[in-house]
C-alpha cells in the first residue's frame, strides 16, 4: 500500500510514504544491528531531511520557531510553542480543512 503525505492547504503531495519508509529503513538498519536505541532519532532526522529538501520547512526549525516568538506570533512555554493569537490559530486550522 502506497501511503502519501499531503500537506493541508498546499493541495499537492510531496513525499510518497514508500519513499519515506525506504529511507528510514535504510538509515536505521545499521543502528538496529548495533542494538542502539537511536532509531527514533534517525527516523526524525530522515523526516526533517525530506521535509527540508521538499522546501516545506527550514533546516533549522528551532531558529524559525524562536523567530516567530520574537515576532509575537508564537508563545514559548518551556519546550513547547503555542499560538499567541487565537485568530491566527483559527486561520491555520481552517486553511487545513
Amino acid at each position: 500500500m502506497n501511503h502519501q503525505l499531503t500537506l493541508h492547504g498546499s493541495g499537492r503531495t510531496k513525499v510518497a510514504g514508500a519513499e519515506f519508509e525506504f529511507i528510514c529503513r535504510r538509515c536505521t538498519s545499521p543502528l538496529v544491528r548495533i542494538k542502539c536505541s537511536g532509531v527514533a532519532c534517525v527516523q526524525h532526522l530522515c523526516l526533517r531531511f525530506i521535509l527540508w529538501k521538499s522546501g516545506i520547512i527550514p533546516w533549522n526549525f528551532a531558529r524559525f520557531l524562536n523567530y516567530c516568538v520574537e515576532r509575537r506570533l508564537l508563545l514559548r512555554i518551556g519546550g513547547r510553542y503555542r499560538f499567541l493569537h487565537r485568530e491566527l490559530l483559527d486561520h491555520f486550522a481552517q486553511s487545513g480543512s
